[in-house]
This record gives structure tokens, C-alpha cells and sequence, in this order.
């Protein structure tokens, strides 16, 4: 437990004055890595408040798990249909942590579909003048909500880019090609 997160220079984040250090305390990161967290008391008078060093670029506020285990679990569930469970003992495996299904299922809740948007935004962010001619297409029969769908991905086969994807409930793959 030799990590200690402090600020050089700490000013009171409600009034502004300089801060004086007033101790420290230990955090649990990813519930299994403590670290230490240097404590602030204001050096104004009237203030006297009390705040810690900031970690919210590392851990979410209200969070026992790093932004980097959150995204890693919405990874997991990106690219494999593994149970909830399964992905836990995979996160394990790597972090020495083993977050509980729930915990996992609100990560996906709170962040998935934004991650996942801006992932495939960035996949689509192309020039024409890249694309090489040479065009695939992949197929993915899912079911969203109960009902059976396909999500059809268009492809530059030499660039290895996204061109195009759509999620559909007809399964004519021929017919639908045309619609890209």
C-alpha cells in the first residue's frame, strides 16, 4: 500500500482558498488494491471544510471499480455471449477481482450503450478515397427483447472497416444488401 494520490497544489473547492493537508485515508480500488487518499482542510477560518484528492479519472464517483474493469466488462459482453458469471471468473482471471453478475449488468446498463455507439461511430469515420473496392458483408442473427433479428455489417475486406450496419427484422439477406 505504497500508492498515495494527492494534489500539488489543493485549493478548497468551495471557497477557493489554499488547502492545508489533514491526513489520509485508505481507499479500495477494483475492492482488492488499497490505496492511500490524501485529506484537505481548508486554510480560511470561516470555510473549515474538509475534501479529499479527486479520483473520478480513475473511479467513478460512488464506484468500487476502475473505469478500465467497467469498460473491460462491456468489452466481454461486446464480443462474447458468455453468462454474466462467466465473464466475472474472465474479469477475475485478469484483475484479481471478481465483481458480482448485478454489478456487471449495471456497468452494461449505465455505460453500454454509449460505448457502443461511439465505437461504431469511430469504425464508420471513413474517407471514400480509403476504401479499397474489395466489399464483404457479415451476418448476425440476434434476439433483442424476444423477438429474432439480423444485423447486417458491411465490410472494406483489404482496409478491415466498417461501412455500413443495420439491425433488421427480415431475414431475406439477399433483398437487404440492396438497402445499404
Amino acid at each position: 500500500m505504497n500508492v498515495v494520490f494527492y494534489e500539488e497544489y489543493s485549493l478548497c473547492p468551495f471557497c477557493k482558498e489554499k488547502s492545508n493537508k489533514n491526513g489520509r485515508r485508505i481507499r479500495y480500488i477494483n475492492r482488492n488494491k488499497p490505496v492511500k487518499i490524501q485529506k484537505y482542510v481548508c486554510s480560511d477560518e470561516n470555510c473549515g471544510k474538509f475534501h479529499e484528492t479527486n479520483l473520478e479519472n480513475i473511479v467513478p464517483k460512488n464506484s468500487n471499480y476502475a473505469h478500465k474493469l467497467r469498460l473491460e466488462a462491456i468489452e466481454r459482453l461486446l464480443i462474447s455471449y458468455n453468462s454474466l458469471e462467466k465473464i466475472s471468473e474472465e474479469i477475475q482471471r485478469i484483475y484479481g477481482c471478481k465483481p458480482c453478475r448485478q454489478t456487471i449488468l449495471n456497468h452494461k446498463i449505465e455505460k453500454y450503450e454509449t460505448h457502443y455507439k461511439n465505437k461504431i461511430e469511430k469504425s464508420l469515420k471513413y474517407n471514400r478515397n480509403d476504401l479499397s473496392g474489395v466489399y464483404g458483408y457479415d451476418k448476425q442473427f440476434l434476439t433483442v427483447n424476444g423477438e429474432k433479428r439480423a444485423r447486417l455489417t458491411l465490410l472494406d475486406l483489404n482496409n478491415n472497416t466498417v461501412i455500413n450496419q443495420k439491425i433488421i427484422k427480415e431475414f431475406n439477406v439477399k433483398k437487404r444488401l440492396k438497402t445499404f
